[in-house]
């Protein structure tokens, strides 16, 4: 029988400088003091990501500390939702069954909880045309990206004054497809969380997950996403204090005004913001405003 069906070859991984490791050089890394320092997962995925195929790649400590607060952060991120879920959660529905509840009830779901929900659906086909096509760093990038930003970033934060009646059951079954992607590049703390969101069965045995095809899109949450970058970025420049309650004034559109208008609680929550205030685009701004 034929052992194979496909045998990935990758290029030489070199010192940082291009040059090829030897002992004589010195430029050597020793794989095993990477592991202690930061955990098998930030290797392997250090070396995943930044390889592209038939190239060699450059390697760096550097890389392998991204991966691994990546992983801190995904790993933080589950600790915190673990807190918010209900009591008897490791007795509720499993993996699939959750899935099919958010289709069903779909009317439930929030427009923040829709908008990771298209997210996590992008990822599950992104990433297996990715790994289909043998390109694991794009793939893995990708996952990076949705888990690191979209979720641990904005998801996690917004449900922490905003939750819907499925917001729970949202936390899960993104946390539950995130350890499935994830475990290829990253097995040890992908099955570990696995394990601890209640599955006594191993990760490995679970299916490649299937988009929920919701087809509820949420264009104006990117733009308040884009509006709230902004302004924290504008508070950066004008204040040093962070901590700082600020009021805030809008010169926009109308368009603008009905998304800040709708979204006023989040938008002072996030910001630290004791007050928002939207004028007209042809409405002149008070003199003594930053």
């Amino acid at each position: 029988q034929m052992p194979f069906k496909h045998v990935y070859l990758h290029g030489l991984v070199r010192a940082s400088d291009g040059q090829k490791m030897s002992k004589s050089k010195g430029n050597g890394i020793d794989p095993l003091k990477m592991i202690a320092t930061y955990g098998a997962d930030a290797l392997r995925g250090a070396l995943i990501l930044w390889n592209t195929p038939w190239n060699d790649q450059k390697f760096s400590e550097q890389k392998v500390e991204y991966v691994w607060k990546f992983i801190n952060k995904f790993w933080n991120a589950t600790r915190f939702v673990q807190s918010q879920l209900w009591e008897d959660a490791e007795t509720q529905k499993e993996y699939h069954a959750i899935g099919q509840l958010l289709q069903n009830e779909s009317k439930l779901l929030s427009e923040y909880d829709t908008w990771i929900l298209n997210k996590v659906d992008d990822l599950i086909v992104v990433s297996a045309k990715w790994s289909d096509k043998f390109m694991l760093g794009e793939a893995l990038q990708e996952i990076i990206t949705c888990v690191r930003h979209d979720f641990c970033d904005w998801y996690v934060e917004i449900v922490k004054s905003d939750k819907s009646e499925l917001t729970q059951s949202v936390l899960l079954y993104v946390l539950w497809t995130a350890c499935i992607v994830l475990h290829p590049s990253c097995p040890f703390v992908s099955e570990q969380l696995w394990k601890s969101l209640w599955f006594t069965w191993s990760l490995m045995h679970a299916r490649w997950p299937e988009p929920l095809l919701l087809w509820i899109k949420n264009y104006k949450f990117n733009l308040l996403m884009e509006i709230i970058t902004q302004f924290r970025s504008l508070r950066l420049e004008v204040t040093n204090q962070p901590n700082e309650e600020v009021t805030l004034f809008v010169q926009a559109n109308h368009d603008i005004h009905e998304i800040l208008i709708n979204h006023t609680p989040l938008i002072k929550k996030i910001l630290r913001a004791s007050e928002l205030i939207c004028v007209n685009e042809h409405e002149q701004l008070p003199s003594d405003i930053v």
